[in-house]
Order: structure tokens, then C-alpha cells, then sequence
């Protein structure tokens, strides 16, 4: 019961502080939110999600300088983790460090879309969709929502950043090398470019060819066994979100012109294509899970774009009610499954304190 106390709680808080952002158009209730979220993920005992037992354990051996024993973490996240233990040795301050950076990040991009978006469908859409995640693929989310923060750089045409950004990324996961399609991405938005951006997106097509070829070094060195496993089991629920999409799009449910025009870059139709693109790149790869375990994971670079469609579609689309009624029995499903199910081993919930042997 705890459990399920302390995660509706929290859901219901940040959604709340999100609102409250979006009410009074100040950006430090939708920090409190993240902040929220951070603590429950931060102060989580070594029991609590499927890869968390084994990150404490390695945040003892890099602590003790034993990191011949270390193994499946990139050198560069070893280094990261043995500053930070040097800072305070304790394996709950660098779930804290970690999952402030992640939910900072994801939330100060959601701000970004203020206007555009409802914050507190957004904040609904993260928690029940992604924000257990963090309590397992941690470094991996780490590198998502860096990339999703960098890509507000993609909007302002601020490649380079954009770029030093995904390369910070990869320092946390490998996979995050996959934030270089989000520059491929803006080959849809090529009306809305310069001649010079133009110029810079032929010549950065060059970096496709090492992309891949590091892509591919990681799959053969990761997931290759995968497809010794290839199985076809595809649920229902993301084709049901892949109907509502096209449906939105389809029937022209989303008011195009009050998302565009609360752009605070003046971009907003290139926003608008992009998220939708984000979204439906997402899609496709995270339903690639259902064929080959784990390639879900690598979709969640764009899958994570949901959040900023489904505000959108929340704030903006015609026919609100039936809309809304569609939105809140799809995501009162999600977040259900979200809060009582324990597909990352969030339950039970046990703060640090409450410590159970592992």
C-alpha cells in the first residue's frame, strides 16, 4: 500500500505543480515538479528497480578502486561516478545527481514548448510513460534527456551545440550517438532553412557513414544475441496510440494554427513538424520491442517526444471532448499500469532508509 501511496502522490503533485506552471507562466513550479520526482527517484532503496541492485553494487566497487570488477558501463560513466563518489560516497547521491539531471532536463524542455503545450498533460504522459524507466535504464535516460533538452539548440538552427550536446550524451550511454538523426530529421524542415544551414546539413551528412559504423560496433557488441530471439508479440497499446496519431492527423484534430502561433521561437510550424516527426520516428522504432527485446530502448531518443504531442493534442485540438475522453482512458490505462504494475521493478517502493537486503 505504501507503494502505491507514494507514487499517486507523486504523480498528482508534479502533474499539480505543472499546472500551477502553466497558470501563472512561472517556470519554478514546473522545477519544483522535477524536483519532486527526483527525490522519490534519488532516495529509492537498492531493491527498488531491475537495474538498481547492480548499479549499487558497481558504486562500491568503483568507490574501492576496483574497476577490473566493473563491467557493461562505459569507461567515460566509470569516471563520472568515481568523481562523484569522491564527492560523497553514498550510492543514493548519485541516484539523486542522476535523476535530477534527467528530470530537470526533460521538464526545463517541456517549458520550452509553454503555449504550445498543456504542462500538465505533458508531466502526465512522462510520469506514466517514462518516469519509471529511470528507476531502471538509468545512465541511458541520463543520455535521452540531454539529447531532448539539446534538441531545443535543433530549433534555433545551433548545430554545433546541438552536437556538443549528443556528444556529452554518449559519455552516459553509447546508444545516445543516435541523437545525430535528429540533425537527419531536418531534411523534413528543409522550406524552413537557410542556404548556410543547408550547406552545414549536406556537409554533416558525412558524419552518417561513422554514425552507423559506431551503431553497428554497438549492436554487434551488445545486442547481436537479441536476434537469436526474434519473436513477433505485438500489444495493443501501441497500436492504439499509432491510430490516434493518425487519426489527429487524418481528421485535422490538432489546430494547427494556435500551435504555430505560440512559438516562442517564431518557428512554429517548423515545431510542429518536428515533434510530430520526433513522434512518429518513435513510434516505429520502440514497436521494433515487440520483434527484437530491447530495440524499444533505443526509441526512446524519439519516443519520449509523446509527452509534447499529447500537450499539444491536449491544448489545442478541436473536438476537445471526445478528444479528452479518448486521451484520459488511454493514459488512466498507462499510468495505472504505470503506478500498480512493476514492469521496472519499481514495486515495492522503499526509501533508502527502509533498506532490505538485496
Amino acid at each position: 500500500m505504501q507503494t502505491y501511496i507514494i507514487y499517486i502522490l507523486t504523480v498528482l503533485i508534479a502533474v499539480g505543480l505543472s499546472r500551477l506552471a502553466d497558470k501563472k507562466d512561472k517556470r519554478k513550479y514546473i522545477t519544483f515538479a522535477a524536483l519532486v520526482l527526483t527525490l522519490v527517484a534519488g532516495l529509492r532503496a537498492a531493491t527498488v528497480g531491475i537495474d538498481t541492485p547492480q548499479y549499487t553494487k558497481y558504486f562500491g566497487l568503483i568507490a574501492e578502486g576496483k574497476l577490473n570488477l566493473v563491467y557493461g558501463l562505459e569507461d567515460s560513466f566509470v569516471f563520472i561516478c568515481g568523481v562523484l563518489l569522491k564527492i560523497w560516497n553514498n550510492a543514493n547521491f548519485l541516484y539523486t545527481v542522476f535523476a535530477l539531471i534527467t528530470n530537470l532536463l526533460i521538464f526545463r524542455r517541456l517549458w520550452d514548448f509553454k503555449g504550445q503545450i498543456s504542462l500538465a498533460w505533458a508531466t502526465a504522459v512522462y510520469c506514466g510513460m517514462f518516469y519509471f524507466m529511470t528507476f531502471n535504464i538509468m545512465r541511458q535516460f541520463v543520455a535521452v534527456a540531454i539529447i531532448f533538452y539539446a534538441t531545443k539548440y535543433l530549433s534555433q538552427r545551433k548545430y554545433i551545440k546541438y552536437l556538443l550536446f549528443v556528444a556529452v550524451a554518449f559519455l552516459f550511454h553509447k546508444t545516445a550517438i543516435l541523437g545525430v538523426l535528429f540533425v537527419a530529421c531536418e531534411v523534413f524542415a528543409w522550406k524552413h532553412l537557410s542556404r548556410r544551414q543547408k550547406r552545414f546539413l549536406l556537409c554533416a551528412a558525412m558524419l552518417v557513414p561513422v554514425a552507423a559504423i559506431i551503431l553497428i560496433k554497438i549492436f554487434l557488441s551488445k545486442y547481436l544475441r537479441y536476434l537469436q530471439n526474434i519473436q513477433f508479440n505485438f500489444g495493443i497499446m501501441l497500436l492504439l496510440k499509432l491510430a490516434f496519431f493518425i487519426a489527429i492527423l487524418l481528421l485535422g484534430h490538432l489546430g494547427t494554427s494556435a500551435v504555430t502561433k505560440n512559438d516562442k521561437y517564431g518557428r512554429g510550424e517548423y515545431t510542429l513538424a518536428s515533434v510530430r516527426t520526433y513522434y512518429i520516428v518513435g513510434l516505429v522504432i520502440t514497436a521494433l520491442g515487440y520483434i527484437f527485446p530491447f530495440a524499444d530502448r533505443i526509441g526512446i531518443y524519439f519516443y519520449i517526444f509523446e509527452a509534447v504531442f499529447m500537450g499539444m493534442v491536449a491544448k489545442h485540438a478541436k473536438n476537445q471532448t471526445i478528444i479528452k475522453i479518448c486521451m484520459i482512458a488511454l493514459y488512466a490505462y498507462v499510468l495505472a499500469g504505470a503506478i500498480f504494475g512493476n514492469s521496472f521493478g519499481q514495486a515495492p517502493y522503499l526509501f533508502a532508509w527502509q533498506q532490505l537486503p538485496v
